[in-house]
């Protein structure tokens, strides 16, 4: 997010991003995580949320919905100059930064 404040940023994800509430009936959900006990099943690996939910900070959920950053359907492949989106278009990148959680796994790229 922040980084689309400073240059062209797109947001490539397999699937959209789920924002969760920073904040339920004005307390921080981590207060909620503590007082249900959800907190104690993530240290055992297991999540209510889905791989892409991300908290709602800042009003990332508004920038995502103005297009600031542009959220596109992950790529399929690199070429020498960037990328390969999932429609077959080509785009040249500077950059490419993932954030493939705790257990990254990259086996759904091709490198042409």
């Amino acid at each position: 997010m922040e980084l689309s404040e400073v240059a062209e940023t797109t947001l490539a994800v397999r699937e959209p991003v789920a924002l969760i509430p920073q904040r339920l009936l004005s307390q921080d959900i981590h207060f909620w995580f503590r007082l249900t006990g959800i907190d104690s099943f993530w240290k055992f690996g297991k999540s209510f949320a889905n791989g892409s939910s991300v908290l709602d900070l800042e009003g990332y959920k508004q920038r995502l919905k103005a297009g600031n950053p542009k959220q596109k359907k992950m790529f399929t492949a690199f070429y020498d100059s960037g990328v390969i989106w999932f429609d077959g278009t080509r785009e040249e990148v500077q950059t490419v930064i993932f954030a493939t959680g705790y257990r990254s796994n990259v086996s759904y790229i091709d490198v042409i």
